[in-house]
């Protein structure tokens, strides 16, 4: 989860329920995962940013209570110690924002430029063997 991309925390204070929307880092170009605590006890935050602003996750970590923590390339830390955790991965994790059909949108949105992406890297692979005069590159 190190470099990950925290896009959003949510409480639901009524059904204790806590979120945490974030973006993996790769190839992908962003995966979205979804972090849902269930039963949720307890929930601390900081965003104090003592390390400078950002939003990515330096570390991911269970401590010795029972609690779940984020640690934050900020300095800040997310702490949620619950019943229960849920993670959520690729589509599983955009339907709960957004629902079924823009889920299903953005995921063939991202498999598309995914593939525009990959027939344009061919072609300029391409290009190149042929100012090269090689075979590949």
């Amino acid at each position: 989860m190190h470099d990950a991309t925290l896009d959003e925390v949510a409480v639901e204070w009524h059904t204790r329920v806590c979120v945490l929307r974030l973006r993996l880092v790769g190839p992908d170009g962003g995966r979205p995962l979804g972090l849902r605590w269930h039963g949720v006890a307890e929930f601390q935050m900081s965003s104090e940013a003592p390390w400078g602003a950002s939003v990515s996750v330096l570390e991911a970590r269970s401590v010795s209570d029972g609690a779940d923590e984020l640690l934050l390339q900020s300095g800040d830390s997310i702490r949620v110690r619950a019943e229960g955790l849920t993670v959520e991965e690729g589509r599983e994790a955009l339907e709960d924002r957004y629902g079924a059909l823009v889920a299903d949108a953005l995921v063939t949105a991202g498999l598309v430029a995914r593939e525009a992406f990959e027939q344009a890297a061919a072609v300029a692979a391409d290009e190149i063997r042929a100012r090269r005069g090689v075979g590949d590159v």
